[in-house]
């Protein structure tokens, strides 16, 4: 006869974290794939609403430009050159608007991580000891640190490399 586990010792051993993180992965694919086949039918939808409304001859016909001034300007900035002031404040803008978007994120992963703790604790009849509830935080905690790196880090190519290397250390 086989032994019956218990399903508070299934969830308990790590189930429930695992099952929401292999959820996460697979919905990666999942929701590029749905955008894909979204961006083909609404590519298709306007191509087709713009070929009913456009003659052939009118298509076909080559379009001047005659002789229209170019807008754009070359401008060559000195590394030690102080940028405008537009632009700075631009820049500050992207700047504090990103640390307040890792703020977010950062925030809503710890609350996360407490929640996840106090729900092993409370669910294996554990008394709350203060040592096992931030241990317990700080396991479920892992992932803000690659979230907030990749909100923060500005180059796309460094930001893989380093959470490719995080991961390979937690293997």
């Amino acid at each position: 006869m086989a032994e019956q586990i218990d399903p508070l010792i299934l969830v308990l051993t790590g189930q429930l974290p695992f099952v929401l993180m292999t959820s996460a992965v697979l919905a990666l694919p999942a929701s590029w794939l749905l955008l894909r086949w979204y961006r083909k039918a609404l590519v298709r939808t306007m191509s087709m609403r713009v070929s009913s409304a456009v003659d052939d001859e009118a298509a076909a016909a080559p379009v001047s430009h005659g002789n229209v001034p170019c807008k754009l300007k070359l401008e060559y900035i000195a590394a030690a050159q102080k940028p405008p002031a537009s632009e700075l404040n631009l820049l500050l803008l992207t700047q504090r608007l990103t640390r307040q978007a890792a703020a977010v994120y950062g925030t809503a992963g710890l609350l996360f991580a407490l929640v996840l703790a106090l729900a092993y604790l409370t669910a294996g009849g554990i008394d709350f000891v203060a040592t096992q509830l931030v241990v317990m935080w700080f396991l479920y905690l892992w992932p803000v640190v690659l979230v907030i790196n990749i909100i923060m880090t500005a180059s796309r190519a460094r930001r893989l490399s380093e959470n490719r290397l995080k991961f390979h250390s937690r293997i």
